[in-house]
């Protein structure tokens, strides 16, 4: 057999074969990188449609948390005394007040412990405020809203049964009673100070430049 020959036939087969071999190669890592890139685009995609949902997500529970908030705040505010609970509370408070004052005495505060009927139309609509500022306190409410909404109301009910709500501590051996309402409107009362205080100041600054506007006229 002529081997020279037999080699000369072969050779170019095996370079052609393994030439073919090397091509599948590299059309098989061509396919892995496509496929690699695929998938890689694909987790993509997906991490962002994830984070899309995530911020969605996020976004309900906050306007979900807002709304439960503003209910929440709705329905502490709307438990307080009512008209009936309210006038009935002053006619209570003027057979005893020393006009003009609207302040409950100290000098009655006994004779009105002594009546049940009295003494139970002032606490509910005493203890009525304390559940509010309870609520206020423990930031179920928001401070400025509830300011806003019932500041004055808050600050004129703890001033005006002030020397009931120390007779009644004092009586009862608690420093806590109505503590809840009487840090409220301490606070609130200088809140009005402060703002009293800033709104004379603007319309005095306003009223000096009216007055130079009209020198200059």
């Amino acid at each position: 057999m002529d081997w020279d020959f037999v080699g000369t036939i072969i050779a170019p087969i095996v370079q052609a074969f393994a030439s073919l071999i090397g091509v599948v190669g590299l059309v098989l890592v061509w396919l892995q990188i496509r496929e690699t890139k695929n998938q890689l685009s694909a987790t993509r995609e997906q991490i962002k449609l994830n984070a899309d949902q995530f911020a969605l997500s996020v976004e309900q529970m906050r306007q979900q948390t807002k709304w439960q908030q503003i209910n929440t705040q709705h329905t502490l505010l709307s438990v307080l005394p009512t008209q009936e609970t309210e006038r009935a509370l002053w006619a209570v408070v003027e057979r005893y007040r020393n006009p003009p004052s609207w302040q409950f005495p100290r000098e009655a505060c006994s004779k009105l412990y002594d009546n049940i009927e009295e003494w139970i139309t002032i606490k509910t609509f005493v203890s009525a405020f304390e559940r509010l500022c309870a609520a206020i306190n423990a930031n179920s409410l928001d401070d400025d809203y509830a300011y806003s909404v019932h500041g004055a109301k808050v600050i004129d009910t703890f001033s005006a049964f002030e020397h009931y709500i120390y007779y009644i501590r004092k009586r009862r051996n608690d420093e806590t009673i109505y503590i809840e309402l009487e840090k409220v409107a301490t606070r609130w009362a200088e809140r009005s100070k402060a703002e009293q205080a800033s709104i004379r100041e603007e319309q005095a600054q306003m009223q000096a430049r009216r007055g130079a506007k009209r020198a200059f006229g």
